[in-house]
C-alpha cells in the first residue's frame, strides 16, 4: 500500500516540524550515557565536578552473581567500586525488567535506569532499536524506514482493519519484538500518526 506512494506528493518534509529530532535519534543508548555521564563526574577534578551527579549512590548487578548466559555474552560491563558490574543485561532480561537496569539513589530516593538492552557488549541505541529488523542502514531515520514501519503495522498489526488509531495493539506489536515501549511511544506511534494523518487511513 505505501510502497507505491511517492513521498513527494504529501508536501511536507520529514526534515522539518514532526521529524525534525529524529536524526539525533542515534545518540540516545539510554544506560550507557548514564553511566559515561557518572563516571566523567565521579573522574573530573573538583572544579569541573558536577557534585549532584558525582554523589549519587548507583547500583548495578554484579558480572560474577550474573547467571544469564545470554547477559554474559552480550551484556555492557564496566567497573565500578573495583567490581565488575553490568550495566546493561541483554535484550531479553532488559524486557523482562521492563526496560531498566541498575539505580540510582538522589535524595534519598531510588530511581531506575532506563536501558535499551545490549547486544555483543554495547547497548543499543534508540535508532538501532528502529532499524533492527529492517535491512536498511542509515545515519538517521529516513523515509524508507518511515514507510516500512507504516507497511509493517498496516500489514502485521491491523490487517486491514479500520481501527487504526489503535495504539495499544502498535505498542503490544512492537514490545513483541523486544523494542522497549518508550521507544514505540516516543517515535514509533508519532511515525505512524503522521501516516494515518497525510494518507487519510482514518477517514
Amino acid at each position: 500500500m505505501f510502497k507505491d506512494i511517492i513521498w513527494e506528493q504529501t508536501r511536507v518534509s520529514l526534515e522539518e516540524n514532526v521529524f525534525r529530532d529524529y536524526k539525533r535519534v542515534k545518540a540516545l543508548s539510554p544506560a550507557t550515557l548514564f553511566w559515561n555521564t557518572y563516571n566523567s563526574n565521579v573522574n573530573a577534578p573538583n572544579h569541573f565536578r558536577d557534585e549532584g551527579i558525582a554523589d549519587l549512590d548507583i547500583e548495578y548487578p554484579l558480572k560474577k552473581k550474573i547467571t544469564c548466559k545470554d547477559c554474559l555474552k552480550n551484556g555492557t560491563f564496566k567497573t565500578h567500586d573495583s567490581e565488575e558490574v553490568c550495566i546493561s543485561g541483554c535484550l531479553e532480561c532488559a524486557h523482562k525488567k521492563g526496560w531498566f537496569w541498575g539505580t540510582y539513589t538522589e535524595k534519598e530516593t531510588m530511581h531506575k535506569i532506563n536501558c535499551n538492552g545490549s547486544i555483543d557488549g554495547t547497548e543499543l541505541s534508540d535508532l538501532d532499536h528502529m532499524y533492527r529488523y529492517s535491512d536498511f542502514e542509515e545515519s538517521h531515520l529516513s523515509r524508507d524506514r518511515i514507510l516500512e514501519l507504516g507497511q509493517e503495522i498496516y500489514d502485521d498489526v491491523f490487517y486491514g482493519e479500520l481501527d487504526y488509531i489503535n495504539h495499544e495493539k502498535v505498542v503490544v506489536h512492537f514490545n513483541r519484538k523486544l523494542i522497549p515501549e518508550r521507544i514505540i511511544r516516543k517515535y514509533i506511534l508519532p511515525v505512524w500518526n503522521y501516516i494515518v494523518h497525510i494518507y487519510r487511513l482514518d477517514e
